[in-house]
């Protein structure tokens, strides 16, 4: 009796969700692996040159990787490696965090201290609307 053949043996290969996710300080930020290969590869993620936040971050077995409670210190490049019998594969995405740009006014010079930079400019101004999150555009008048 001759049997059916079964489905070819392969070495993995990784796609990620994003290559680059940007999220906000304070939210959770989702990076999804997603790994295929025979038999099914293990996964896991890393932080290149770094480690994970440990006790912020959750890893399941279908691949996902959620850091809770953003900080700008996450920000840099995570990778995923997906192993089989046959080999490993890795994708590395990028995390960007944005904080929030916080001005100091006195008498009509603000001085912005953009934290995901640690970097502090003074300059005189007239201020014409809120400033909230770098992505937005900054309207002022430098005097």
């Amino acid at each position: 009796m001759k049997g059916e053949p079964g489905e070819s043996i392969s070495a993995p290969n990784v796609i990620l969700s994003t290559s680059k996710l940007t999220v906000n300080e304070s939210t959770t930020a989702s990076l999804l692996c997603s790994a295929s290969g025979n038999p099914a590869p293990q996964v896991a993620w890393s932080r290149v040159n770094g480690t994970l936040p440990s006790k912020r971050t959750k890893v399941t077995s279908n691949g996902l990787m959620q850091i809770m409670v953003v900080r700008l210190e996450d920000a840099g490049k995570y990778k995923c490696v997906a192993r089989n019998l046959l080999g490993r594969k890795e994708e590395v995405g990028g995390l960007v965090v944005q904080s929030k740009l916080h001005i100091i006014l006195s008498n009509f010079v603000a001085c912005g201290l953009l934290l995901s930079h640690l970097t502090k400019q003074c300059f005189p101004v007239r201020i014409t609307s809120k400033l909230f999150f770098l992505t937005q555009e900054i309207q002022f008048k430098v005097l």
